[in-house]
């Protein structure tokens, strides 16, 4: 008994000295770095907050901070734009309604003011760049929708798990909520603000809506929008659209295969080509691996297979592939040296484009479907 207790108290040291090493090392962490967010979030009280943030080019950062009294505070050592989302630790965290996601500048100063409400925090930026304000902005358009959004999986997942029958018109209602009611409140956001940078990412990353809808309202941006860098993503991701839609030739690109070959699409005459974007951390990706091997063993002698992971370590991606045994050509996107994302217009995982003979994009499937087989089976008889 007496060796137990003494067991339970070097247990207790123990664990307490471990938190307070990480709350000395996340103490220093957060006071790094020349861009500065400062919170004030109303009826909050005392939680843990974590900041994520990832920038254009693949980099990700984590940190994490303590709320006190609704007030918290992080630095960001961030050199380009890039994307942060602040979670509050509390019930109903992972709701898109109490998740703070905003656009960042390197060297931002942000001031957040806000208040806790039953289902959401709502707030905005006080102080800050365009980008950061206007993010903030257009969620507060959002948060209604992201309420509800929340409020019907949770009920879909308790009908699921009763086998309730009404769980497929839960599901019905929550596709038209994320693939019709956010991405016409974001596009009305877009057309009632031309002059706002954050309008021309919400134009390049709305999958949802017809392309030629978002051309439409991309040709009404100022031209400052249009200048800027979230402008120039837009233009690019139009150029894509409208490579796809003319069948016209795909961008070539070159660059460093798995095997440590360069693999370059450009030699890639009198064969089809199959450009397949996925990620190690995408699970409908991994579904389709073994459907993939199957066309992939029956078609490779017509049919170049090419994948292309995105937004992925090195060594995540290198793992993947000894996992699932992938046999045919791999490459890992590198946003700095070669964007082939960006060169296909690429927001949805898994995409596959298909490209003829003469090097021209015949078609492109989003997302895990039948109609990507269906089309190979089609192609490949018609040869």
């Amino acid at each position: 008994m007496e060796k137990m207790k003494k067991f339970l108290k070097i247990l207790l040291l123990v664990i307490i000295s471990i938190i307070i090493i990480l709350c000395i090392v996340s103490t220093i962490n957060n006071r790094i770095g020349k861009t500065r967010i400062d919170a004030a979030i109303k009826g909050l009280g005392t939680k843990f907050v974590t900041l994520t943030y990832q920038s254009f080019s693949g980099k990700q950062n984590f940190k994490i901070g303590l709320c006190i009294n609704g007030k918290f505070g992080f630095r960001m050592a961030n050199d380009e734009i890039s994307f942060a989302r602040l979670q509050i630790h509390k019930k109903e965290s992972f709701s898109m309604a109490n998740l703070i996601k905003f656009d960042v500048e390197p060297e931002d100063k942000i001031k957040i003011e806000g208040e806790l409400n039953e289902r959401s925090i709502s707030c905005n930026a006080t102080e800050g760049s365009n980008i950061c304000k206007q993010s903030l902005e257009l969620r507060n358009h959002l948060l209604l929708s992201y309420v509800e959004q929340f409020d019907l999986k949770e009920l879909y997942y308790q009908q699921l798990r009763t086998k309730n029958a009404d769980f497929e018109d839960i599901k019905g209602r929550l596709d038209s909520i994320s693939k019709k009611a956010i991405p016409n409140i974001e596009l009305d956001f877009a057309k009632l603000h031309p002059d706002y940078e954050r309008s021309a990412l919400i134009l390049a990353y709305n999958n949802n809506l017809p392309q030629d809808t978002l051309i439409k309202y991309a040709d009404n941006l100022t031209n400052k929008v249009k200048n800027h860098f979230f402008g120039k993503i837009l233009l690019q991701h139009i150029e894509a659209w409208e490579n796809v839609k003319f069948k016209r030739l795909a961008p070539i690109f070159s660059v460093e295969a798995y095997t440590g070959e360069i693999f370059n699409l450009g030699t890639m005459k009198n064969k089809y080509v199959v450009l397949d974007f996925w990620g190690s951390w995408c699970g409908p990706c991994i579904e389709d691996i073994p459907r993939m091997k199957e066309y992939y063993n029956k078609y490779n002698e017509e049919m170049e297979f090419v994948s292309i992971a995105c937004d992925d370590s090195k060594s995540a991606w290198e793992n993947s592939i000894k996992k699932n045994q992938i046999e045919w050509t791999n490459v890992l996107n590198d946003p700095k040296l070669n964007d082939i994302r960006t060169m296909y217009a690429i927001h949805v995982f898994p995409t596959k484009i298909i490209i003829d003979k003469e090097g021209k994009i015949l078609k492109e499937v989003l997302g895990e479907s039948l109609e990507f087989y269906q089309f190979v089976d089609s192609l490949m008889s018609m040869k």
